[in-house]
């Protein structure tokens, strides 16, 4: 028989599988029913026992002009390669009643392109492909974010490892930090963080140890002199290699230089990173500030500045330079904020190309989306219905009038086209017609769409599919977190 102790917890796993099944069943059900089609974020992880994971996570609208992440998988493959990330995507439709994707945003490591080929193959005919998959692959541009930074980085790594040492130093054991500690009383700094090691390949993880230990600036210098071991500590180095020393004065200047640029990239990352909001509408204006923020710095007479800033310049122009190397629901998202529309792609343009290529690539633009249009027109396009301010599961279906009153309406509508022009065209031109909206930090944009969505009804369809684009990973990448 079992004790309580130990039954609690098995009654607690069954509870948890019971509401686990129970959801899985309901969200099934709504896939299914509507024939919702999905955006889709992936990542893999591989253990310190060495064991593959796969994390597959669902973003959708729903026909309340909801934003939905769900994680749909989680669970261990036996590698990395694309074709088995590929497959198990494939599997996990399967599994949860999915019937098409819109996009999968993946990291940039070259299996993903494999997985990304495999998916277009395997569900390039199915029902509710979208342009025969020629948009479904987005690149995850906070890692694209993190290999810029990266880059510059490299300028002032000497003075990146010195602080890092000394952090580590102080977090080395509970005597030498009890000493830290005392240095920061001594020094009466009031800063209530704690120094924090980072992880050397996230950049944003440097970012935030360098942010506290800046502010622990006198505390650690304190230590250097108070505590004998400090500076012989850090000169030791080790593997062989002889350390850098303590940081310098030059050091700390270099950090203050490198916290008041990276803070700009930290915080568009933040931004981008998030999926409770939308984040396919805000890509363009921030990759365009980035590139205006990396000319600045580039300018600057500060030299460890302006170094940093070119060195990232070449890695921005490698992903972001080309603009037909951009997936091209980016710059769609950008349309149906209906504070920016067209308008504002045809400014920033001509801004950065020349003028035969800022046409070309409007004209690319406008041309895609008359196609995109056209889509969903002729195929009903997203199977969710436009919400009417009743059931949210409700539409107007032609079954459900009469023959009769259905051709008069019909006949009717094809008669007001032909008495006036702005009925005649589309709904796509008529919303580009519009005015912009004014620029609003509370803007809702599911809002603004849910209350025009009978205006605009085709155009509703792909916005829906098109703002539930996530611009990163982090959603799959944070549940190994």
């Amino acid at each position: 028989t079992l004790s309580l102790h130990d039954a609690l917890p098995i009654s607690m796993m069954k509870d948890c599988m019971k509401i686990f099944i129970s959801g899985k069943e309901k969200l099934r059900a709504m896939f299914l029913t509507t024939g919702a089609r999905v955006c889709l974020t992936t990542d893999t992880w591989t253990s310190v026992q060495n064991l593959n994971y796969m994390c597959v996570t669902c973003h959708f609208i729903d026909s309340d002009w909801n934003l939905h992440k769900r994680i749909i998988n989680f669970s261990l493959i036996p590698n990395h390669k694309g074709e088995t990330i590929g497959k198990k995507i494939e599997s996990c439709m399967l599994e949860w009643g999915i019937s098409s994707i819109f996009t999968v945003t993946v990291d940039n490591a070259s299996a993903n392109d494999t997985a990304i080929e495999y998916l277009k193959r395997k569900s390039r005919d199915k029902v509710g492909a979208i342009l025969d998959n020629e948009f479904m692959h987005m690149r995850c541009c906070a890692h694209i974010l993190n290999l810029i930074v990266t880059d510059g980085l490299k300028e002032v790594s000497d003075s990146i490892v010195k602080v890092r040492n000394a952090v580590k130093y102080v977090k080395s054991s509970p005597s030498r930090f009890e000493k830290f500690k005392a240095c920061m009383e001594t020094e009466k700094i009031q800063f209530k963080g704690l120094l924090c090691l980072d992880v050397p390949t996230r950049w944003n993880s440097t970012y935030k140890m360098l942010e506290a230990a800046e502010k622990c600036q006198n505390a650690l210098h304190l230590m250097e002199e108070e505590d004998g071991y400090f500076v012989s500590t850090l000169f030791e180095g080790g593997q062989g290699r002889r350390g850098l020393g303590p940081p310098t004065f030059e050091d700390w200047e270099n950090v203050r230089v490198f916290l008041k640029f990276l803070k700009l990239f930290y915080d568009v990352t933040m931004r981008l990173s998030g999926s409770l909001y939308v984040t396919s509408n805000m890509y363009f204006q921030e990759i365009c500030g980035i590139q205006a923020h990396l000319q600045a710095f580039s300018e600057s007479g500060d030299y460890v500045l302006s170094a940093m800033a070119e060195k990232m310049k070449m890695k921005y122009n490698k992903y972001w330079g080309d603009l037909d190397r951009v997936n091209l629901m980016l710059f769609v998202a950008v349309v149906l904020d209906p504070r920016t529309k067209l308008d504002s792609l045809d400014y920033w343009f001509k801004e950065v190309l020349s003028v035969e290529q800022a046409t070309r690539m409007i004209t690319k633009l406008r041309y895609h989306l008359d196609k995109l249009y056209d889509h969903y027109d002729n195929n009903g396009g997203s199977s969710f219905r436009v919400h009417n301010g009743s059931d949210s599961s409700t539409t107007i279906d032609e079954s459900e009038s009469s023959d009769n009153s259905f051709h008069f309406m019909s006949k009717f509508q094809k008669y007001r086209a032909s008495k006036s022009d702005v009925e005649s065209k589309s709904e796509l031109d008529r919303y580009l017609m519009e005015d912009v909206e004014k620029m609003n930090v509370n803007f809702d944009i599911l809002n603004w769409w849910k209350v025009n969505s009978t205006k605009f009804p085709i155009l509703a369809q792909i916005a829906r599919d098109v703002l539930a684009i996530p611009i990163t990973t982090v959603a799959s990448e944070s549940a190994f977190s």
